[in-house]
């Protein structure tokens, strides 16, 4: 579920981008882009290396929510909008909703959707964050 939804949501490149601008970039005038240990990331990822570094990003934003109380309890449709928003904003930045945070904690869901729209980034990604907002508001429905 938030695999998926995340490959829609973001997008899959295997060149660096701009995340704002959609386009690719490279080292200007020479050189290359590189990362990790000597990792040319202007050759590409293969879906392998795109594939694990999702998996792996995932893992450690879970381990990350996994210490937050109010996380656990959550259905499966709840927690994956929590993966998908530390993935995309961070946790320290996730923080930064603590309204929605209360509001989660005490299983207002009603108040948590208005609280996570009424964001700049729910401004500026609307319909992502619609998603989202919605799939926090029903959760686990079926």
């Amino acid at each position: 579920m938030t695999v998926a939804r995340l490959t829609l949501e973001e997008g899959k490149k295997k060149y660096p981008y701009n995340d704002k601008t959609g386009k690719r970039v490279t080292c200007q005038p020479g050189g290359n882009i590189s990362i990790g240990i000597g990792i040319n990331l202007e050759t590409g990822l293969d879906e392998a290396e795109i594939a694990w570094l999702l998996a792996h990003r995932l893992q450690v934003v879970q381990k990350a929510l996994l210490t937050f109380y109010w996380y656990l309890p959550l259905d499966v449709v709840r927690r994956s909008v929590f993966l998908d928003l530390g993935y995309n904003m961070g946790i320290a930045n996730l923080l930064h909703f603590p309204h929605m945070l209360a509001a989660v904690a005490i299983k207002n869901w009603p108040e948590a959707r208005a609280q996570l729209l009424d964001s700049d980034a729910a401004r500026q990604l609307p319909g992502r964050y619609d998603n989202l907002g919605n799939l926090l508001f029903k959760g686990d429905t079926t």
